[in-house]
This record gives structure tokens, sequence and C-alpha cells, in this order.
């Protein structure tokens, strides 16, 4: 339960520190804790639409183990007109775009036709709700299409993918300076989101948060670039004033990702105790897992100790660890080389299509190393790939290389194209 329950918790109560403050003006208040009442007049530990609707998401893709767009509507619809997924069985909080959308659904209009696809459309309701995405293997076209339910502007689709993209390395254990420095080497295309990689370079003066997509996601962001713990996150986020629910459950999201649950750095446990129907939510969080883990066999002690070497390699996407466990890629052995002296990871896949074989260590030059043999069916050499990075760990994401040029060394490669390939 615990890496789709951090990052749902984070939400949840981000959601519900900063409700009590939403709309109100930037330093005409200074919120120092969980407190209730305010805007909404309701009680500490309140969540709204965000955290309802982020919840309908999750008992969607854990009652059915796939990530079904008409589905997932359904469940707004519910949540809309018989207050299922709230806190107290009330539903608040719903704004124009997301109303809009669900209108039409319930005049029959089919859910993927229902998104507000305007300039004008580009709110945060479908961000605020996209973290769920996150723990799934869907890809960036389903993404646009949960978000388009609401909101199918591309700039808010485009935050959308972004913010999964980042919470999905984050998962992975990579810092998020590290994450935004890939925007650096492969820009945005979206010109509005442009200014996401250098977003901790802005001034507060320079950051919004207003209800606007790419206002909350930069504000989100910045939020966890100027803090240290969830906490300090959270409050910062809440004191930017303006949609401070939203910001605060967008960064949130993340922070839960980031520090976890207690401690000097986690959610606070005492902010997890006041929020309203955690049980359930733990509940939901533990069915989702299930779910999500069904198809992944049992491994014996031998295999398992295999696993977590390859996982530490850091160049293995979950689509192919995924494969390893399920057998579909065939005696897999961890081996010395005899010529560096490095383990290795040496596979066949299991339709007998390529044989690779990868060389993982440190290099004399101080940095690390991987060599690629790619042998086809009849095991002949097709191909031998070399680099050497500094940080494997910092330069390999998502199974793709992803660093800096002055990390390359050995043959002239197409730096970009080398960086975009699968291994």
């Amino acid at each position: 339960m615990k890496k789709i329950y951090n990052g749902l918790m984070g939400l949840i109560v981000g959601d519900a520190v900063g409700a009590p403050v939403e709309f109100l003006e930037r330093d005409s208040f200074h919120l120092t804790g969980m407190v209730g009442y305010g805007s909404h007049n309701v009680p500490p530990g309140t969540w709204t639409d965000d955290s309802a609707m982020a919840l309908a998401t999750v008992e969607s893709i854990a009652r059915l183990g796939v990530v079904d767009a008409n589905d997932i509507m359904h469940n707004f619809a519910l949540w809309l007109t018989k207050a299922e997924f709230t806190p107290y069985g009330r539903t608040f909080g719903v704004g124009n775009t997301v109303m809009r959308a669900l209108l039409k659904y319930l005049d029959g209009t089919p859910a993927e036709q229902c998104g507000c696809p305007n300039r004008g459309d580009n709110g945060n309701g479908a961000l605020m709700r996209i973290l769920p995405l996150a723990y799934t293997d869907c890809d960036d076209a389903i993404i646009d299409t949960v978000s388009g339910l609401t909101h199918a502007h591309e700039i808010s689709q485009t935050a959308c993918r972004i913010y999964i993209e980042i919470a999905r390395w984050l998962l992975q254990g990579y810092k998020l300076r590290q994450v935004l420095h890939k925007y650096e080497i492969f820009p945005i295309a979206q010109k509005e989101l442009q200014r996401i990689p250098a977003i901790e370079n802005c001034s507060r003066d320079q950051i919004s948060s207003s209800g606007y997509v790419v206002d909350t996601l930069e504000a989100a962001l910045w939020s966890l670039l100027h803090s240290n713990n969830y906490r300090e996150c959270i409050l910062t986020a809440a004191n930017l004033g303006g949609d401070s629910d939203t910001t605060c459950a967008v960064a949130g999201g993340l922070a839960g990702i980031i520090y976890g649950i207690g401690g000097e750095k986690g959610i606070p446990e005492g902010w997890i105790a006041e929020i309203v129907r955690k049980d359930w939510i733990a509940e939901l969080c533990e069915s989702f897992n299930k779910e999500r883990q069904k198809a992944l066999p049992i491994l014996t002690p031998e295999e398992q100790e295999r696993m977590k070497f390859i996982e530490s390699c850091g160049i293995y996407d979950d689509e192919e660890l995924d494969e390893m466990r399920n057998g579909l890629i065939k005696n897999i052995q961890i081996e010395e080389n005899k010529n560096t002296g490095f383990k290795q990871i040496c596979y066949c896949f299991g339709d007998g299509g390529v044989y690779r074989e990868i060389s993982i260590g440190p290099t004399p030059k101080g940095g690390d190393y991987a060599d690629a043999y790619y042998y086809d069916k009849k095991h002949k050499l097709t191909s031998r790939e070399t680099a050497y990075w500094i940080d494997i760990h910092e330069m390999c994401f998502d199974g793709r290389m992803l660093g800096t040029v002055w990390g390359m060394y050995g043959p002239k490669y197409d730096v970009k194209k080398w960086m975009k390939r699968k291994w």
C-alpha cells in the first residue's frame, strides 16, 4: 500500500490544509498548520473536489484493474449527483469546466466527447485529479483521454502528462531537480509550460497561484523546490493564496511520494489523523495495489535476488521489469564479466528474438559503464554499444539514457537520438 497511499494521502492532506484559505489574497493571512472552516466552513481534515475526483479515479482502477475513461467518468457523475467519494455526503467546490463537462455527460454525450476544448477551459480541474495514473502503465494517449474527460485543451493535457511523468520518476527514486533537468535537454514544446525547468529560480512574486493549470503546476513545483519536508512544502503552497487547495493538492501528491509518512520530513501523522474517512482511503489504496500486483508471480529467493540486482541498475522501465517477473524473458542470469570484473545481466527474450547482454560497473575515469551486446536468434553479434556516464542513477530515466553531453564518452553517437532510444 505504501507508494499509492503516500502519494494519494499527500494529495488529500494538502487539499485539506489549503481548503480553508482558498480564494484568499496572498499575504492577507498566514497559515501555520491544519485548520478548519474558513472559505468552505468545514471542519479540519475535510477534503474538496480535488481529492474526491482523484479518489473516484482510484476506485475505478482498483475495481476494474485497468484505466477505463468511461468508468472514471461514470464515477465523476456519481460524485456530482449522489455525493459519492465525498467526506460528508455533500458535493461542494465543483469547478465551472468540470460542471459543464459532467452536465454534457449526464445529458447523454459520450464520455470522451464531454471535455471542454477551448483555450479558456484551461483550469486545473484535470491536473488536480490525475495523479493516480502515475501508478499505472498507461501511455500518453490514455492520460490525454482521462484528463480530456473534462479539460480537453492541449495546454491542460500537456500539463497533466508532465505531472504524471514527474511523479513516475519520483516513484523510481529520482530527485525533483534531476527530473526537471531533463526538460533542459529536451525542451517542452508547449510554450506556456517552458518555465518549468528553471521554475526554482523564480521569485515568489513571479509565481501565480490562480486556477489556471500552468500557474498551478508551476506553483506546486516551486513550493516543492523551496522547501525541505512535506509540512513546509504544503504551508509554502497554501500561503501563496488564490486557488490554495488545488496548489496544495498538486504539490502534496508529489511531496507524499518524496517524503512518505511521518518522521521528520513526511506527512505529519497528526494531520493524517484529522482526515475524514481515512480508513476507507487506506482500504481503497490496498485494493488498488492488490489489483495492480495480481498478475505478478511469486518469485523464488534466488529469483528475488536477481530481480533486486536488476532493479538496482536503474536501466529498465516498469514494463521490462514486469516482463522479467512474469517469465516473458527467460534464463535471466547475473554473471561476472571475465574481462572487466563487472557484474552483468544476461537474458534472452521469450520469443527467441534477441539476446541481450549488459555489463555495469565503475570505470577508471570515475564514472559508470554500460556495455550492451545485441544478438540475433542464432546468437550472432549484430551490434555493440558502449557509453560511459558519471552517475547511472542521475543520467538514466525510465530505461532511457537522458544525460548531459559532458557525461558521454566513446563512439560519436548522435547524442539526442541516443538519449531518446530505449535500451
